[in-house]
């Protein structure tokens, strides 16, 4: 049993490693990103720390920005101080009034001002707060992570996948903070420990924003837009559901990593396909905006008013109301206000259920009228069940030879079934698969009508 549990979580690994890498490619195509994708689970709905990829780019540019600290150090920002001194000597510009005042008290002391140059500006000052709140930050969510656990084996795996990036990038910052706070002078600037606090550290960015002294203005922006993202909240949250998810008892429930797979994988060859130009983000549907298309890719979501069978005319004859459910593709692509393709995706089933999903697929098809509908399954975890009848037998021969080749179309003139074998694999490969090919028939099939 302990290993049928590891080899699954080996499985969710990969899964989720694939998925990771995907997400990163389509965040390189510059999406806006209003809510990240939802997961529902017997009814529970909870959101995949998608966050945290984010969250990862923008380290990756802290750690970057880090070049910045170091130029300041290395050539930085001075201000003008008065010191004033009380003695027998004058040195610098004499203070009349104080000096008076010492005399009238029968003082033979003399007050004077004089200016020099400090290290202790509000740049470095500054700097230096910065550098101090993220060496704190850092430190604390490294803890968090390696003090991480959950009883649903699935989160465990999702949650190590995505704060490993997280992980290595912190190390690197804290590494290189360090270095600046010991071999600099800045263990010599004073700051209070207020001003390492959100509105305190947002108070001195915005004064050195204003003074505009390169590279300082430029560290600036990046420490207000890391406030923003607040990484110890994002944790918190995470371990939050991690929670609420061990305490529903949900099991294994890595088909629904393979769904959003499957769900990016159509959305990342589409705005490829169609030379997307805009990706707007939700928690159950993409926009992608071309020259020429307007597309709406939904996951898990039942298409609005577009099922004849829940919206057609019912005919009930003892008289009562009767609301019958439209269904629901795990993947479905709009165009024009119409369903042009509807998609199910299927992970870790048998062959008999595999089949059964191709009849699936056509009775969504059926019920929207799409052009094309797809059938997408992971061929590495397919069973065989020792009792099947003679169609289930046909169909699982076909299937068997489809893996062969990654998948198979099937045309007719207006109708194109569309079978994928899609295992997980990096998107560098992914592009240079024959999967990839047949997705991007259809998308061209369903989109463009060719």
């Amino acid at each position: 049993m302990e290993y049928s549990e590891e080899f699954e979580r080996e499985d969710v690994r990969k899964l989720v490693a694939t998925l990771i890498e995907l997400y990163y490619v389509i965040l390189s195509l510059n999406p806006i990103i209003y809510e990240h994708t939802k997961v529902t689970l017997k009814g529970y709905e909870t959101i995949l720390p998608l966050e945290l990829a984010r969250t990862t780019l923008l380290l990756e540019k802290i750690a970057s920005i880090l070049k910045e600290a170091w130029k300041a150090v290395y050539s930085p920002a001075r201000t003008l101080i008065e010191e004033l001194k009380i003695s027998n000597t004058v040195e610098g510009r004499i203070d009349v009034p104080l000096t008076s005042r010492l005399m009238g008290q029968g003082l033979l002391l003399a007050a004077s001002r004089k200016t020099r140059l400090t290290l202790e500006s509000i740049e470095n000052i500054f700097l230096k707060a910065f550098m101090k709140r993220l060496e704190r930050d850092s430190e604390e969510v490294l803890t968090k992570i390696d003090s991480f656990s959950c009883n649903d084996p699935v989160y465990e795996e999702v949650f190590k996948a995505f704060t490993e990036n997280v992980r290595e990038k912190l190390s690197i910052i804290l590494r290189s903070i360090r270095e600046i706070g010991e071999k600099t002078f800045l263990k010599h600037v004073r700051i209070k420990p207020g001003i390492l606090e959100d509105r305190g550290l947002k108070r001195l960015a915005w004064k050195v924003l204003e003074r505009k002294i390169h590279p300082y203005s430029t560290l600036a922006l990046w420490a207000l837009e890391y406030i923003k993202t607040n990484m110890l909240a994002l944790l918190t949250k995470y371990g939050r559901e991690a929670e609420e998810i061990s305490n529903l008892k949900l099991g294994l429930w890595d088909y629904k990593l393979y769904e959003i797979y499957t769900y990016y994988v159509v959305t990342y060859v589409t705005a490829k396909t169609l030379n997307i130009r805009q990706i707007i983000m939700r928690k159950d549907e993409v926009h992608l905006s071309s020259r020429r298309y307007e597309v709406k890719i939904t996951y898990d979501k039942v298409p609005e008013c577009k099922s004849w069978i829940a919206h057609g005319k019912h005919i009930v004859y003892n008289g009562n109301e009767i609301v019958v459910p439209a269904g629901r593709p795990d993947v479905a692509i709009h165009l024009e206000n119409k369903v042009v393709s509807v998609c199910d995706a299927k992970y870790r089933v048998s062959m008999k259920e595999l089949s059964e999903s191709r009849f699936k697929v056509l009775g969504y098809m059926h019920e929207y009228n799409s052009v094309t509908g797809t059938l997408v399954f992971d061929p590495t975890h397919t069973t065989y069940s020792s009792t099947i009848d003679s169609e289930v037998k046909e169909n699982i021969e076909f299937l068997e030879k489809a893996m062969k080749h990654g998948g198979v179309i099937v045309e007719d003139k207006n109708k194109t079934l569309y079978i994928v074998a899609l295992e997980p694999k990096s998107p560098s490969e992914l592009v240079e698969s024959r999967e990839y090919r047949i997705i991007e028939n259809m998308v061209k099939r369903s989109v463009m009508g060719g």
